[in-house]
């Protein structure tokens, strides 16, 4: 159908739309209507609450990457002082040079876990810690059963509850309705 000379707006809802119109209309308005049907994600009424639980994980994270790194150079200048004899020279004579494989290894390694944890650590700065999850394995609350609330107050960012107990919205720390906790 073609449309009327007029060129006022309201003339042009009164057209006859055919099918296909019609169902790019529904689909233009399910994709403008699609981000407001996403649920919200469970944050903190405070979104800087999780800073201090993310930085505390972040620093045991490197934490035990510093033994890791420890151990591989360990291995790696015990690997080569072990085949030193296999290749004809004398352990005297490589002596330096698997101490010096042994620190390479290790610095190395201790540089990528401290690239790691400043890059972990830029995260904690944004609101909500984006990829920061409290709960996850060696997080502050990896070993809580019941609620986890963040916590200023405490060194690792977060207080477990105990049963019955829950978040507190202003201070963030763990309260009961009917006895303290």
């Amino acid at each position: 159908m073609t449309p009327p000379s007029s060129e006022y707006w309201l003339d042009r809802i009164a057209l006859r739309l055919t099918r296909r119109d019609a169902l790019k209309a529904m689909l233009g308005g399910a994709a403008l209507a699609l981000p407001l049907a996403r649920t919200g994600s469970a944050r903190a009424a405070n979104p800087n609450a999780c800073q201090q639980g993310c930085n505390w994980t972040t620093h045991q994270a490197y934490d035990s990457q510093v033994t890791t790194c420890g151990l591989q150079g360990l291995g790696a200048g015990l690997l080569a002082v072990g085949y030193a004899p296999l290749a004809g020279l004398s352990l005297f004579a490589v002596g330096g040079g698997a101490i010096a494989l042994q620190l390479k290894v290790s610095y190395h390694c201790l540089d990528n876990a401290m690239l790691q944890q400043k890059m972990d650590q830029e995260q904690c700065r944004e609101p909500g810690c984006p990829g920061f999850d409290a709960k996850a394995k060696g997080g502050p609350c990896d070993t809580c059963t019941a609620s986890c609330c963040p916590d200023p107050a405490v060194v690792t960012g977060y207080s477990c509850c105990t049963l019955g107990c829950a978040c507190n919205g202003d201070t963030g720390a763990c309260h009961g309705s009917t006895t303290p906790c």
